[in-house]
């Protein structure tokens, strides 16, 4: 199944935060024999690559197949897992992965492909699914909801190919900041907005705020009083974490009189995540 892979090495993050994709083989090569099967296979791991993934979490794969699969897998860049044993389904867990539904690019309760998407990742980690993220799936079955590849190759709509590539940016970006965080319970902000939630994450001294607009349709436009003190800390500075590595550098806010207010304007689901720095008391 080897064969070179032609996406360069340099477009994979293999951090420790996955960026998976979950991809059925068999149901993708039926009807296909010997070379074709090849052919399909190495082709869909370029595409893998090329989204920005970093693992394939596979499923439905022939003994027989599986060692050249990773071969191949790791020729492009890619880490390659089993689906956890157990079923069809990728459940959910607190410090595991945030699952997406590729059902969402199409017909969330969010009114559009990018949407959808980002308010089942930021649900996620919401959660304290902060293992990495894991797309289901790559394909699936003629008249199930989409997946990010068809039968007949076709590709996907701009709007869902930008949803996508949205997502990418924001699990590189944040992912390795938030790896293995879970979130406090007892998180309290204030804000004009109810349909804002804010999470605390934390782990040791590394500490976070993600703030997340719920609604699927206003934008979120107020201030937000943020906590004085998280795990000992006196607060006094929170810095914003782009949401693209390439986007520069997020705003710094300084404590004023004792407390952070931050203002904040967010799109429908959209979120927003900053680290926490102060001192220890």
């Amino acid at each position: 199944m080897c064969g070179g892979c032609s996406v360069p090495r340099v477009a994979v993050d293999n951090g420790p935060y996955l960026i998976a994709v979950r991809y059925d083989v068999e149901p993708r090569l039926l009807g296909l024999e010997n070379a074709a099967r090849v052919d399909r296979i190495q082709r869909d791991l370029q595409a893998i690559t090329g989204m920005g993934f970093n693992t394939v979490m596979l499923r439905h794969v022939e003994e027989a197949e599986s060692a050249s699969l990773r071969v191949s897998a790791a020729e492009c860049g890619l880490r390659c897992l089993p689906l956890p044993v157990g079923g069809e389904k990728v459940e959910p867990r607190v410090g595991g992965w945030a699952i997406l539904d590729t059902a969402a690019l199409d017909s969330g309760a969010a009114g559009s492909p990018l949407e959808g998407i980002l308010a089942q990742y930021h649900a996620g980690l919401s959660a304290g699914q902060t293992e990495g993220v894991v797309v289901d799936r790559f394909f699936r079955f003629p008249g199930d909801p989409p997946g990010l590849a068809s039968a007949d190759d076709a590709p996907l709509t701009p709007a869902r190919r930008a949803a996508i590539d949205e997502l990418i940016q924001r699990a590189r970006s944040w992912g390795p900041r938030i790896h293995q965080l879970q979130p406090l319970s007892n998180t309290a902000s204030v804000a004009a907005s109810e349909e804002l939630k804010l999470t605390t994450l934390v782990r040791g001294r590394r500490v976070y705020f993600l703030l997340v607009n719920t609604s699927t349709e206003r934008y979120a436009r107020c201030d937000v009083f943020l906590p004085e003190k998280v795990q000992g800390m006196t607060v006094s500075r929170v810095v914003e974490v782009p949401a693209a590595m390439d986007r520069g550098a997020g705003r710094v806010i300084h404590a004023q009189r004792g407390r952070i207010t931050l203002p904040v304007t967010l799109r429908p689901c959209d979120a927003a995540l900053f680290e926490v720095f102060g001192v220890q008391r």
